[in-house]
């Protein structure tokens, strides 16, 4: 890439984990961020309930200073909309 690879978007988005599905138990999700451009996993975090606790320890890990995030709107709650903002400053 002409920029040397540099992260510019990553994607959030709700998966199973490949694998892990069972005949009697159901598939472990996941929330897997992806750097877009470059097609690769960057972080993945098992998740519970609804997953914003999830999102929520994943963006504390994940530098976002100058990067676009792009999100399924169901991803939107308000507290994590606040949480992007603050840490892409």
């Amino acid at each position: 890439a002409e920029d040397g690879g540099a992260v510019r978007v990553v994607s959030w988005d709700a998966q199973s984990r490949r694998g892990s599905q069972r005949s009697e138990r159901a598939a472990v999700p996941v929330l897997v961020v992806t750097a877009q451009q470059l097609g690769v996993v960057v972080q993945q975090r098992a998740m519970e309930d609804d997953g914003l606790e999830a999102a929520l320890a994943l963006l504390e890990e994940i530098p976002l200073a100058g990067k676009g995030v792009r999100v399924d709107a169901g991803w939107l709650p308000r507290r994590l909309v606040e949480r992007v903002v603050k840490r892409g400053r």
